[in-house]
Parts: structure tokens; C-alpha cells; sequence
């Protein structure tokens, strides 16, 4: 992925904020004996956001060094690796990011983690898993068929580039690929990610599109997301001025399915463009 439109990215999705420390002593865990460094998330008052603190209980400074988002359901933020360089002084609390929901009237779910530098030789304990859900949804998730789905925004082939993603703790033999579509002034209007096994074999997809004709300030977007184990496929269509509608469809079919816009070919087409990378 060129840098700049990976900068862009990050500029649109990622939002770093002032590190002053932070009091807060009511929403921050006790320290943990042995463990250097604790991560958690807040949600805001308003339940459109959650904010991630990050606290050093070391005597040596730590560097945050990256964010991973790894799993981004209904998130505004997409999924992967951004670099960063948040120095944490030792006893102080900063929030390097939040995460935001993209559309407040469904239910969201990510999960994220850190990579730093700096810390003592004692390896904190994995902390509480972050999977988050927002409130229930009052929008009625439809189950229907899989040639019944109709997302809002058609795929768009143009302007491809692969782009470096890692996503930590995969199993051995198992990668992740992804590729971004778009025009110059839209590079990631179309930004597409699988997961393969140790053989090969997609077992996670996901394909988030935005609408290159809405120049609205909340443009259509189409989200796709694909559990090919469970054969599931969750479907959700949001932005340009209409209410947000989400599907849900169970088959065998999701990898040939026209209305998915065939998602074994572009699968197929990553595999062949973006397996070295």
C-alpha cells in the first residue's frame, strides 16, 4: 500500500489524543504485582465511543510502538497495524486512542492490542479479553437468503493495492492478506481482508465499501462480514441519509455468491497479487 494513502488512513481512522496524565482513579484497575503495564477501555457517556487507557506501573519508561485492532464489527476504525510512538513515564496513565462505533443504532464488537518497548523483562499476564459490544440494536437484524442480500454499495475494482496488515497471534501457518481499492482522491474506498489456515483455505473475510459517488458528510457504506467455518455472512448497510439496515444469511454459497460480489475471486485474485507480501 503506497504510504500515502496509508497515512491517509491513519489520519481518517486513527485518533491520537494529548497524553497529560490522566487522574481517573475510579475507572483505572489496581496495580497487578509483576505485570509492568495495564491497558482498558471506558465507554463514553454517550455510548458512541470507547476511550483506552494505557497505564505504566513500571520504574522505566515504556513505548508504545503500534496499535493492533483486530477484530473491527460496526467500528469506524478498520482492522490492522498502525505505528505509533507514545512514550509512557513510569506511574503515569495517558489514553493513546479511542475507538468509535459506525453506526450508534447496531450492536459492535472489536478487540485491540499493543506492541511496546521499553518494559521491564517481566511479561505482564494477557489482560481481560476486549471484545466490546455496544447497546442491543433497535433495528431488527434480517435473516434472509443469501441471494436476497442487497448491499448498498457494489464492489469497486480499480486502483488495487495490497497492504501490509499483521494481525498478532495467529496460529503457525496461518496469514492474513489485504487489499485496498480506490481513486486518487478516494485511495480506500474499498478495503478488503481474509484470513487463510495453514492450507490455504479463507476461513475470515471481511469487505467494508464506501460509496465513491456520495460526497455527503456520512456517505453509504456497505460492510461484509464472512465466518466461512460457521458459514455465516453479516451484512450491513449504513450512511447516505437512510436508515441503517443490517441482514444476516447461512449457506454453502457465500464464497460463489453474486450479491457478495463473488468474494472466492477476489479471495483468489489477493492470494496471487498479495501472498508475498
Amino acid at each position: 500500500m503506497p504510504a500515502l494513502a496509508r497515512s491517509r488512513l491513519v489520519l481518517r481512522f486513527l485518533l491520537l489524543f494529548a497524553l497529560a496524565p490522566l487522574a481517573g482513579p475510579a475507572q483505572a484497575p489496581k496495580p497487578v504485582p509483576g505485570q509492568p503495564y495495564q491497558f482498558w477501555d471506558v465507554v463514553d457517556v454517550d455510548g458512541g465511543a470507547r476511550r483506552v487507557y494505557f497505564r505504566n506501573d513500571s520504574p522505566n519508561p515504556i513505548t508504545i510502538t503500534e496499535l493492533v485492532i483486530q477484530r473491527c464489527d460496526n467500528t469506524r476504525q478498520t482492522c490492522g497495524s498502525y505505528p505509533a510512538k507514545v512514550v509512557v513515564a513510569p506511574g503515569k496513565t495517558v489514553m493513546p486512542f479511542k475507538i468509535e462505533r459506525l453506526d450508534r443504532a447496531l450492536a459492535w464488537q472489536f478487540s485491540y492490542s499493543f506492541h511496546v518497548a521499553g518494559q521491564p523483562t517481566t511479561v505482564p499476564a494477557n489482560p481481560t479479553p476486549t471484545p466490546t459490544m455496544g447497546r442491543n440494536s433497535p433495528i431488527a437484524l434480517q435473516v434472509t437468503t443469501i441471494d436476497s442480500l442487497l448491499p448498498a454499495v457494489a464492489p469497486i475494482s480499480e486502483g488495487p493495492s495490497c497492504a501490509k496488515v499483521r494481525t498478532p497471534d495467529l496460529p503457525p501457518g496461518h496469514h492474513e492478506l489485504s487489499m485496498v481499492f480506490g481513486t486518487a482522491t478516494q485511495p480506500a474506498a474499498r478495503r478488503v481482508r481474509v484470513l487463510l489456515d495453514g492450507n490455504g483455505s479463507p476461513y475470515d473475510f471481511s469487505d467494508i465499501r464506501q460509496d465513491l459517488a456520495d460526497t455527503t458528510s456520512t456517505p453509504r457504506q456497505t460492510q461484509i462480514t464472512i465466518d466461512l467455518v460457521r458459514q455465516t455472512v453479516f451484512l450491513l448497510n449504513s450512511g447516505g441519509g437512510e436508515p441503517s439496515a443490517a441482514f444476516r444469511a447461512t449457506g454453502a454459497t457465500l464464497l460463489t455468491a453474486e450479491s457478495l460480489g463473488k468474494p472466492g475471486e477476489t479471495i483468489a485474485r489477493m492470494v496471487k497479487e498479495c501472498g508475498g507480501n
